[in-house]
């Protein structure tokens, strides 16, 4: 037995390293697996394999479960499962079922064995879902009571349907954003920016929605899958031009926060150019991954030395005569600005949510990637730290 497991972890750890060294060369992310039953003959459930594994460098591990179509709801191997999926969780591996159907034609022997086939796929995602964290509003009858006290910290039982991301795109359309005196309007970074988003969800088969809103709800497109529904959401970004000029942030928000039953990644694109949407913010932060992406332009900042100008309020209409060459009048505007960005700051940080400022002017790829990246890197510290318990 000892020799086999030794064979095992030598034979593991040259095929993680084949694949690292293949992988060095590649522009895509990879994730390292290997295929191996060796936890169904360990006392450990697999402990020390799933070590090893990770140690290696490996983030999943393929369990065969074999299925008889003349037994189509027995799981042969509910007992190794029941031993290994939570050891294999508490060590940071995901485990990927590979279902062998037993003889080469098992599943069109019959009319009825695919569907035996399907209901079986069913019931085995449905016993060994995978786990995440809890979080408020979860319900406390999906906590993995085994999971959550190896981990020191609630879990919960993720379910295949679950596993699915779902991305909202949250466009603001109100007046405000028709505003932009370098690069581009305000309201054409947030269409661009939103329309990539969406292609990338369609790309990672993810479900993708769109709230379009500017004073109240201008268009609500549940979340699906498919690059026509995907195309449709873009062409309604690209074209959203509400007839309503003010701002309500908390409408929207509020309206996500009903609609929106799965926990899903919401992108709320908009200057924020409004008050009152604190507390409704922070409560949608509690149930989904919300992410502000701040349309920003040079101007909401500082005012250029070019003598008297009449500036307009875009939402209200109301009208103004300005003396920009006066420093006292630019730097009171300077202090207003300053002031606005620190509320919409801490109002962020109550909320617990990440920002992405994107100017008018500048670039905003580099921006978005070194945010995702940050959040990858801060993923992975926190895994690492987890596996280490």
């Amino acid at each position: 037995m000892g020799k086999r497991v030794n064979i095992q972890r030598r034979l593991l750890l040259a095929a993680v390293a084949t694949l690292a060294l293949s992988a060095a060369s590649s522009a895509q992310a990879a994730r390292f697996g290997f295929a191996d039953d060796a936890g169904k003959y360990a006392e450990d459930g697999g402990a020390a394999y799933f070590s090893d594994l990770r140690a290696a460098g490996g983030t999943e591990n393929r369990i065969t479960v074999l299925w008889d179509p003349d037994k189509p709801l027995y799981l042969a191997d509910e007992g190794f499962l029941d031993r290994s999926l939570p050891v294999a969780t508490a060590k940071g591996i995901r485990v990927v079922f590979h279902v062998y159907a037993l003889g080469p034609t098992a599943i069109t022997a019959r009319p009825a064995a695919a569907a035996d086939f399907a209901a079986f796929l069913t019931k085995l995602a449905k016993a060994y879902p995978q786990v995440r964290e809890y979080v408020v509003g979860d319900d406390v009858r999906a906590i993995d009571w085994n999971v959550t006290a190896r981990r020191g910290i609630p879990y919960v039982k993720q379910f295949a349907e679950e596993r699915e991301l779902t991305v909202i795109l949250a466009v603001d359309g109100s007046a405000s954003t028709r505003f932009g005196t370098q690069g581009a309007l305000k309201r054409e970074r947030a269409a661009e920016v939103a329309a990539v988003l969406g292609l990338a969800a369609n790309r990672n088969n993810d479900r993708a929605g769109a709230l379009l809103f500017a004073e109240g709800i201008e268009r609500y497109v549940p979340p699906r899958k498919g690059k026509t529904h995907v195309l449709r959401l873009v062409r309604d970004i690209l074209s959203f031009d509400p007839p309503a000029r003010g701002t309500d942030l908390s409408e929207a928000i509020r309206f996500l926060t009903r609609v929106l039953h799965r926990r899903s990644v919401v992108f709320l694109l908009s200057d924020f150019l409004d008050e009152g949407y604190e507390l409704p913010l922070a409560a949608l932060a509690v149930r989904h991954d919300v992410i502000a992406l701040v349309l920003e332009d040079r101007r909401d900042r500082e005012l250029p030395d070019v003598g008297l100008i009449e500036v307009v309020e875009p939402e209200s209409g109301a009208r103004r005569w300005l003396d920009t060459s006066s420093a006292r009048v630019r730097e009171a505007y300077a202090t207003a600005a300053d002031a606005a960005t620190a509320a919409r700051r801490t109002a962020f940080a109550r909320a617990r949510i990440d920002a992405v400022p994107l100017d008018t002017l500048a670039d905003w790829v580099d921006p978005m990637r070194r945010f995702f990246e940050a959040r990858e890197r801060a993923r992975t510290r926190a895994r690492g730290r987890r596996a280490r318990r």
